[in-house]
């Protein structure tokens, strides 16, 4: 189940493999970094109140509202915090108590993007030359590693879409991927391949293009699926129209790999910034399914009452 910010102030949800949707709730602010947790719970940065809200994404339910948020691009949770990037500082905030600490990435880097798996939070931008670099925190001690250069080169200036890893656990592959441009202008999606701890193998960066998305007012983002990934953004025919790309592991196109839908809310957000992105629920809880089954329930005896 995708997770995607509206135009209209709303979080869409839609079954991005079956091409459904499955409502929407209130956000009641701001509502472009959306990340979530496997026990039916959705994180944003919310402008109101300079904070990150948490609520139930099967009901819409708020269950907290957390201090800390920051000019960020990115946002991902694990375990108990979230961690926003924040130009060169990665804020981790407690989800239970609130707490707010804060580590510094290397200087000299304009940090774009991040993503998560294992015990490893992967930061990704630009240096001074332009080069794709990478520097990884330990979560546990919630330290910094060394900066890795890639050897690839992005345009100069240009933002990437939100990262994200997942994993083929019958051949035990782990990779990390996201949206950039190349120093020509193209539109690609890459990947790096990961350790089951999260850190690189090498930063050693793959890449293929992308096709039918416009950058107008965001990078595509990319979210992880069963095995691959679903790169969503604002389709190349309009700003009401948006594109979902479906990819295996190693970034090879999925049958069905990409058709386009009415942008939730209407229009895709204008004037995003790379930070936007919609977060893809890959296996919730019972609980959040029966959430959402008793709300369609719900709906459906509605239509029956009125018939």
């Amino acid at each position: 189940m995708m997770l995607i910010g509206g135009s209209d102030g709303r979080i869409h949800r839609y079954d991005p493999v079956n091409q459904v949707s499955l409502g929407s709730f209130n956000a009641g602010s701001s509502n472009l970094f959306i990340t979530a947790d496997s026990n039916g719970n959705a994180f944003y940065g919310s402008t109101a109140g300079n904070a990150i809200r948490q609520v139930r994404y099967g009901t819409g339910e708020l269950v907290q509202v957390l201090s800390g948020l920051n000019s960020g691009r990115s946002l991902d949770q694990s375990g108990n915090s979230i961690y926003m990037l924040a130009g060169s500082f990665v804020r981790r905030t407690g989800i239970v108590g609130g707490s707010v600490t804060s580590v510094p990435l290397s200087g000299g880097v304009t940090w774009r993007t991040s993503g998560v798996f294992g015990n490893t939070y992967t930061a990704i931008g630009t240096d001074a030359n332009h080069q794709i670099v990478v520097q990884s925190i330990n979560l546990t001690t919630f330290t910094v590693g060394g900066l890795q250069g890639t050897n690839v080169f992005a345009q100069a200036g240009s933002s990437m879409g939100k990262a994200s890893a997942t994993s083929n656990p019958g051949s035990f592959d782990n990779q990390l991927a996201f949206s950039y441009l190349t120093s020509d202008g193209a539109l690609n999606f890459g990947s790096f391949s990961l350790f089951s701890d999260g850190s690189l193998i090498t930063p050693a960066l793959g890449g293929i293009g992308l096709s039918g998305f416009s950058i107008a007012n965001y990078m595509p983002t990319v979210t992880a699926g069963h095995s691959g990934w679903f790169v969503y953004g604002q389709d190349a025919s309009a700003s009401t129209v948006a594109r979902i790309s479906r990819f295996d592991l190693f970034r090879s196109p999925l049958n069905t790999y990409s058709y386009t839908i009415a942008a939730p809310g209407g229009e895709v957000p204008a004037g995003a910034s790379s930070g936007y992105h919609v977060y893809n629920v890959v296996a919730p809880e019972p609980g959040t399914l029966l959430a959402l089954g008793v709300g369609g329930l719900a709906l459906l005896r509605r239509r029956r009452a009125r018939s």
